[in-house]
């Protein structure tokens, strides 16, 4: 089994990953890549340097985006790279993040035969402590997963999305007036879908991105599970009985969706100080395994970069905020 790892301009979590790769995974995966896209070359050298087992792949944005790391980025998702990468990888792969590492050990040499054996095409490995985003209506239990069949208020695509997603014609507003629109019910549909941290059967990954448009839709990547489980009825989905990721708080690659209101956080400014001091091996990143990067640690490296002080106040505002942005719908943030 593969292991995939979405990389943009933040090393010091990158080898944070790839440390609990080889604590944890130890030798059960067939390859490490590394697909980046737009990490400075240094900072990639450094890795492959310290995990010369690690295939490291480049976007077609990766010149593009590394050389226009500031404020102005306006960065395109790399949608095509990730799918083309996905075709290319093993039947079944482990898809992460820079910012994820694993906390338990997993032999996924046994867990690829046992998913393929199963028919999955989705395995959740990680959900932040939020009972939401897992189900609860198991028809097997297995030794590490369970397979589960969610209960959905409509598996129909169609009526997911009016539901969940059209805005017109005051639709949502009339379902919630109903008693059909509830967060809780829409979380249920990230039972059967994940940004990272689980395991994806290719085909049923490549599916989540029919139709889209350059931009990252969950909505849409939800309907189009839904429309890959409807014609492939054998296909089953699972959740395994306990979490074997987490996923750092400390800092984002970008704040597009990550603004808040009296924050004011150059992100690329505090991630080039960051990735500057990993750099130089200032910067301890897997100490605190495995929880997130101490706070007094990125103070520290922020108020040495800046002695006005500013930047790491902003940086704590926005820290309080993002973390209180998953807790507000369930998640357990330390």
């Amino acid at each position: 089994m593969d292991i995939l790892i979405k990389s943009f301009n933040r090393p010091y979590y990158l080898d944070r990953c790839l440390f609990s790769i080889e604590k944890h995974a130890k030798k059960s995966f067939e390859r490490i890549v590394v697909l980046d896209d737009g990490t400075p070359q240094q900072y990639l050298d450094k890795i492959q340097e310290k995990y010369p087992q690690v295939v490291v792949t480049k976007s077609d944005l990766y010149n593009k985006k590394s050389s226009n790391l500031t404020e102005d980025f306006k960065g395109e998702i790399p949608i095509s790279f990730w799918v083309e990468s996905a075709k290319n990888s093993s039947d079944y792969f482990l898809l992460l993040e820079d910012d994820f590492w694993f906390t338990e050990d997993l032999d996924l040499v046994e867990l690829d035969k046992e998913i393929f054996k199963d028919n999955l095409v989705f395995l959740k490995l990680f959900w932040l402590g939020n009972p939401k985003l897992t189900s609860k209506n198991v028809i097997e239990s297995k030794s590490i997963y369970n397979i589960i069949k969610p209960k959905l208020l409509t598996r129909n695509s169609f009526l997911y999305k009016k539901i969940f997603k059209t805005y017109g014609f005051r639709f949502n507003d009339l379902m919630k007036f109903l008693g059909l629109y509830k967060t809780e019910r829409n979380l249920a549909y990230y039972h059967i879908y994940s940004v990272a941290g689980s395991v994806f059967k290719k085909d049923y990954f490549v599916s989540l991105w029919k139709n889209n448009t350059g931009k990252v839709d969950e909505g849409l990547q939800i309907q189009n599970a839904l429309e890959y489980l409807k014609t492939n009825l054998n296909s089953k989905i699972a959740h395994s009985k306990k979490e074997y990721f987490q996923t750092g708080f400390s800092t984002s690659a970008t704040i597009s969706d990550k603004k808040y209101k009296n924050v004011n956080l150059d992100i690329f400014e505090a991630n080039k100080f960051l990735n500057e001091a990993w750099f130089n091996n200032k910067f301890d990143v897997t100490s605190s395994l495995p929880k997130d990067i101490l706070e007094t640690e990125i103070v520290q490296i922020l108020n040495n970069a800046d002695k006005t002080g500013n930047l790491t106040s902003e940086w704590k505002k926005w820290h309080i905020n993002f973390k209180n942005q998953y807790k507000r719908f369930g998640c357990k943030i330390v």
